[in-house]
């Protein structure tokens, strides 16, 4: 029996094709280097595939990669057989605070000493 606190969507069978048409799917995508990444490509196939049962409009699956040597090319490959989106993010080196100031601070030094001989 349906309870004061239920929405209009009272049954999951109601609420269905309102998911399917209102849902997006994110798929973060790392595939690693070595002998594994044949067995993660496949599995993210099989992940897609799925996904796609759930969703009405493929392009609300996107697949994000955690940079271009992290699986790009496979995620590409499932993005045009499948009509998925796709975003691939780009890797940043992080470097340490005080590696930026040695480098700022012998930067410096260098453009003053530059100053006193060009004087």
């Amino acid at each position: 029996m349906p309870t004061p606190e239920m929405s209009e969507l009272e049954t999951i069978a109601e609420a269905t094709p309102l998911l399917q048409k209102q849902t997006g799917i994110v798929i973060p995508v790392y595939l690693p280097p070595g002998e594994s990444r044949a067995l993660a490509a496949a599995l993210l196939r099989d992940l897609v595939q799925a996904c796609l049962n759930e969703i009405d409009d493929p392009a609300n699956i996107c697949l994000s990669v955690d940079g271009a040597e992290s699986g790009a090319e496979v995620a590409s490959q499932l993005a045009r057989e499948f009509a998925v989106s796709i975003v691939v993010g780009v890797v940043c080196r992080v470097v340490p605070r005080t590696v930026v100031r040695a480098a700022l601070g012998t930067r410096h030094h260098d453009l003053r000493v530059r100053a006193r001989t060009d004087a």
